[in-house]
């Protein structure tokens, strides 16, 4: 019963299990040791389960009592505030948090972005009361920037991005700030000038891709950006989920054929990543062209053949189209790379029960939870 830690992770499991009551007593069971804070936020993260924000509003107070540079009680204590008493109890409570621990970076962020989602003016009003205390906050002066933004203030936003610029100058998101403030301003050219300076510096930045897309007015302007995505695809280290957001991103821009061609140079350039490929099935897939989008993830799957999330774009289409046969052999065969991989067995069960194999499904779940 001395051992916080392990009884923190007794309750889980007994809770998991579905037994709150026996969760309930090992968590009450022995002295809060030298962990109190953990013991109030578990007891705390129980409570509001199985009896809502009402029943955990006081644990979740004593474990922000407890530790009060602890984040995760801060926001458990203000979320039940607000579930119980509103919004802006809620707010009036950051407030007064904030207030008692001006440099504390974490709870500052957390409360601009909270203040942010109310009201890009009170964001700003905050920021700048931060701001003297922590002048040389790039993330601050960018956030600042954007709530100017939001609010059209073009030249002002300016400013505040041109501070974050100058304490990091290469991050990608100081460089949109001032691309956005440009683009207020009504400066074009200087705005997209910024944003490929963004993506040249981190090309998986969908808020910067997005910015891009909308610029493209015409034919030119979308070939040029094209041509671009493809020149830092090429150069850049990436994952390849820069395709995956510019094929998603660019559907509201682009024309489809615009698009395939896109992701089929970007194939040929990278071929060692297979999210181009998963990208280009789905777009195919999206054109209604069936065939050729399995084609491609096959290729994918053969290619890459211990990747998760190519073969569950196969069983998907697959399972699109109709042909379940197929879905339930690439099901099997996945699961003979690795039988560890649950989405597959869950697929699995849901095969077996359209098919009326009810007590078979339940038993792919009953193996699947025992585990």
């Amino acid at each position: 019963p001395d051992d916080v830690v392990h009884r923190i992770h007794a309750a889980n499991v007994f809770r998991g299990a579905g037994r709150a009551g026996r969760a309930r007593e090992i968590l009450g069971g022995g002295p809060d040791g030298a962990h109190p804070a953990a013991l109030h936020a578990a007891r705390a993260a129980l409570e509001e389960r199985e009896r809502g924000p009402s029943a955990a509003l006081p644990h979740w107070e004593k474990a922000w009592q407890s530790a009060r540079r602890d984040m995760s009680a801060a926001e458990g204590l203000l979320r039940c505030i607000e579930a119980v008493s509103g919004r802006p109890a809620a707010t009036a409570r950051l407030r007064e948090i904030a207030a008692l621990f001006p440099h504390f970076v974490p709870l500052q962020r957390f409360a601009a972005e909270w203040l942010g989602v109310e009201s890009s003016r009170a964001q700003e009003e905050f920021l700048a009361a931060y701001l003297k205390s922590e002048p040389d906050d790039a993330w601050a002066w960018r956030e600042m920037a954007f709530a100017r933004i939001r609010q059209a203030r073009g030249a002002e936003a300016w400013e505040a991005a041109s501070r974050a610029s100058e304490i990091e100058p290469r991050h990608p998101a100081s460089l949109v700030a001032l691309a956005e403030s440009a683009l207020l301003k009504g400066d074009r050219a200087k705005g997209m000038e910024l944003v490929r300076a963004a993506l040249c510096e981190a090309i998986d930045y969908s808020y910067a891709i997005d910015i891009l897309l909308e610029n493209c007015h015409d034919a030119a302007s979308r070939k040029e950006a094209l041509a671009f995505m493809r020149s830092e695809i090429v150069r850049q280290h990436t994952t390849g989920e820069a395709i995956r957001l510019f094929a998603d991103l660019a559907a509201h821009h682009l024309s489809y054929e615009e698009i395939l061609d896109f992701l089929q140079s970007a194939r040929t350039a990278r071929p060692d990543l297979w999210r181009v490929g998963e990208s280009m099935a789905l777009h195919l897939d999206k054109m209604g062209r069936t065939e050729e989008a399995l084609s491609v993830i096959r290729g994918v799957v053969a290619e890459f053949p211990m990747t998760h999330d190519p073969r569950v774009t196969l069983a998907l289409l697959l399972h699109k189209a109709g042909r379940f046969d197929e879905e339930r052999a690439s099901l099997t065969e996945a699961l003979g790379v690795d039988a560890s991989w649950s989405w597959f067995h869950r697929q699995r069960a849901l095969l077996m029960g359209n098919n009326g194999d009810f007590a078979g499904a339940a038993s792919v779940l009953d193996r699947l939870l025992a585990r």
